[in-house]
């Protein structure tokens, strides 16, 4: 486990907006105590020798708004887990740009539970809402944690589906926990917060914002050993959760649907890449 003055530092390189998932998981794999880059910037001259140098930390800056985070952890509005911490699931600390803290409320051992994904449309139809229910409440009775994006639609209904069935379920947020959002999914997301486990790798008081949710995307996928699609159009959050899912060696699995339907084009398009049907 890290002490607390070096978890106070990678934290602080967590908000580091010029370094990036990416770059801070170069620094982790690189040195052996990364978070010595903050006292130490010379570091990141043999870290990033021959690449785009990412220039020398704001380090006040960063550490008082680590400060901020850890006080409001420390009375109870979340939990920060750090890549270091041996409760950091391990497939997701093995993608390519792994999040370098993860902030959650409910719990944190689910992150640690086989899980499957269930992506999908904002706008099914009724097929696909009855394909959506009826195949996460099976799985969430195999003793799978059910993992979206509480997005509206096939997300919402995945993480109904497994609650409903006394199962488990993660909501991977696209900004900050203290965001209501999406506002029609709140006593939802109090479900999952009470029965199941929110996440996010956007610190506190960050809005949702659009160049978010293909992070978020990643880390649905990453903490899954498969992904399943239910309806989607050609051009969606939920195909960009299959990229990363391929890109991270995990099973495909979609949902064949009318081929006269526009939200069916999606899936049809997995299974010609190859996925499961």
């Amino acid at each position: 486990m890290m002490n607390h003055d070096a978890f106070r530092k990678w934290l602080a390189l967590s908000l580091w907006e010029d370094l990036g998932p990416r770059n801070l998981n170069r620094i982790r794999m690189s040195v052996p105590e990364p978070w010595q880059v903050l006292d130490d910037p010379s570091i990141l001259d043999v870290v990033f020798a021959g690449a785009r140098h990412p220039g020398k930390p704001p380090r006040d800056t960063l550490l008082h708004q680590a400060d901020t985070l850890l006080n409001l952890a420390r009375y109870g509005e979340f939990g920060i887990l750090p890549i270091m911490d041996n409760r950091y699931p391990r497939m997701l600390a093995a993608i390519a740009a792994p999040p370098p803290v993860l902030y959650y409320r409910g719990d944190l051992l689910l992150l640690k539970h086989p899980c499957l994904a269930v992506v999908g449309t904002r706008d099914p139809s009724e097929y696909g809402r009855t394909v959506a229910q009826l195949f996460s409440d099976f799985l969430a009775r195999q003793s799978f944690a059910i993992v979206s994006g509480l997005a509206r639609g096939i997300d919402a209904i995945a993480h109904s589906a497994a609650l409903d069935a006394g199962g488990t379920t993660i909501a991977v947020l696209g900004c900050g926990l203290d965001q209501l959002y999406p506002q029609r999914n709140i006593d939802l997301r109090r479900r999952i917060e009470a029965g199941g486990c929110a996440i996010t790798e956007f610190p506190w008081n960050t809005p949702p914002n659009a160049s978010h949710f293909p992070r978020r995307n990643r880390i649905i996928s990453g903490l899954s050993l498969g992904i399943l699609i239910v309806e989607s159009t050609e051009k969606s959050g939920a195909l960009n959760t299959v990229k990363h899912a391929l890109d991270q060696d995990r099973d495909v699995f979609a949902i064949p649907g009318p081929i006269t339907s526009p939200t069916s084009r999606g899936p049809i398009r997995v299974i010609q890449q190859g996925a499961i049907a």
